[in-house]
């Protein structure tokens, strides 16, 4: 068995200047995320000079990251973006909602500055836009895997990915319904002295009702996506070890923990205990997006396609950032808002994710093919002769180098392989065959 070299990931000076910037926006985003989620119990630290300094720090910063982000995906894309027009249309279109929200957030901090206070209208836009964006990009790309395996059933993975798409777009649906209902139900004008309130449900009510489903949705959609990452990585790793199952379900186990609260088998009794138990909860999804991320960056090691491991790369900052930004909601008001620049991220998220596993998940699935013809041909040929020598094993490994390069993909994805993968994979093959004769 050929063991897959390790290959670096951060090479060029860009990749480190983009690592540092993903580092620096993970530390304020999670900053910000759990401010978010404690805002009720931090109302009076937020409205002084420090509180609002920070905010506005933080929202410049993250503002201006975006767009070092964008150029960067810009630029490992341009591959995909000469062979697709609609995925260059996709871009720009990403890129222009990035500065709507900017101008938003921009109008938001000369309100808080100068005035002293904030339209409630400015959260309602801020929200909508980045639903809508996760919402729209999540169902794209899921109508285009879920298309392309029906037209081609090579990969479970394609599949899998298409319906995990489709539970996130709908989980973000209801997600977005609530949030716009409750802000609709506070101050048009907030001011430091109005209350910060996380809204509460009446049962058997229609925002009760919703809440419920969203929270079965937000299940669902998280254990599809780590099915779906760990049958995605196992495409690219021949040998698991026990690390890398750790690192997998660690996520998995966090996110349920959360749960026994919802389920009545954990209650704070006081408020030093509930506001450690929101901030654990704060980030069980961010917990979960990091460790997938990093996950995604160990396989992409084991890659030797530069472009291919580009892609995973840029997958792996996605999910970081989408599990960070999905937690966030700006119902409770607080001022200054905390969360906000965070969950302008949510769209952004998405688009990493989704150009990346797009063109990942179809690259697994066109390698899978390759094995299986392979394969068939190599299986088929033994039987014809009485044995594979080295003439015949340096034919057919010619013959299949060739080839690779030959295929004609309707998907603008090359397959990861290289032609190096390729001669040691007939090599594995040529002693499987071998060691069934003796």
């Amino acid at each position: 068995m050929v063991v897959p070299v390790k290959m670096r990931l951060f090479e060029e000076r860009s990749d480190m200047i983009m690592l540092m910037v993903i580092a620096i926006v993970i530390s304020i985003g999670l900053t910000d995320t759990m401010i978010n989620q404690v805002s009720d119990f931090l109302s009076s630290e937020l409205i002084s000079d420090f509180g609002i300094a920070t905010f506005c720090i933080s929202a410049i910063i993250l503002g201006i990251s975006q767009f070092i982000i964008l150029r960067y995906v810009d630029r490992k894309i341009s591959y995909l973006r000469s062979k697709s027009s609609s995925v260059k249309s996709m871009h720009r279109i990403v890129v222009i909602i990035q500065y709507i929200l900017l101008v938003i957030i921009s109008v938001l901090i000369i309100q808080i500055v100068i005035a002293s206070q904030y339209s409630t209208y400015t959260l309602f836009a801020i929200t909508a836009i980045s639903y809508s964006l996760n919402i729209v990009l999540m169902s794209y790309f899921a109508k285009k895997l879920l298309s392309w395996y029906r037209a081609n059933r090579d990969s479970i993975v394609v599949l899998l990915y298409g319906i995990c798409f489709v539970l996130i777009a709908a989980t973000s649906l209801i997600g977005v319904t609530m949030d716009l209902y409750n802000l609709s139900l506070r101050p048009t004008i907030i001011h430091p002295s109005t209350e910060v309130v996380f809204p509460t449900f009446e049962e058997d009510s229609p925002i009760f009702t919703l809440h419920v489903l969203f929270r079965y949705f937000d299940l669902f959609s998280f254990l599809l996506v780590w099915v779906s990452t760990v049958l995605l990585l196992h495409g690219y790793m021949r040998k698991w070890q026990a690390k890398y199952w750790i690192l997998l379900c660690l996520p998995l186990v966090y996110y349920l923990s959360t749960l026994l609260e919802y389920l009545g088998l954990f209650t704070p009794t006081s408020d030093p205990e509930w506001f450690s138990y929101y901030l654990y909860s704060s980030l069980y999804s961010t917990a979960g997006g990091i460790l997938f991320g990093f996950a995604f960056l160990i396989v992409a090691r084991n890659v030797h396609n530069d472009m291919i491991r580009g892609f995973m790369v840029i997958s792996a900052y996605g999910f970081i950032l989408l599990f960070i930004s999905s937690q966030v909601t700006l119902v409770a008001t607080s001022f200054p808002p905390y969360g906000t620049a965070t969950i302008s991220y949510f769209g952004l998220s998405s688009y990493l994710i989704l150009i990346g596993l797009y063109a990942t998940a179809l690259s697994v699935s066109q390698d899978l093919a390759l094995r299986k013809s392979i394969r068939r041909s190599l299986m088929d040929k033994s039987k014809l002769l009485g044995g594979i020598g080295s003439a015949e094993m340096q034919i057919e490994t010619e013959k299949w180098v060739r080839n690779i390069g030959k295929r004609d993909y309707k998907t603008n994805i090359p397959p990861s392989m290289t032609e190096n993968d390729v001669r040691a994979y007939i090599k594995d093959i040529v002693e499987e065959i071998k060691s069934r004769r003796q």
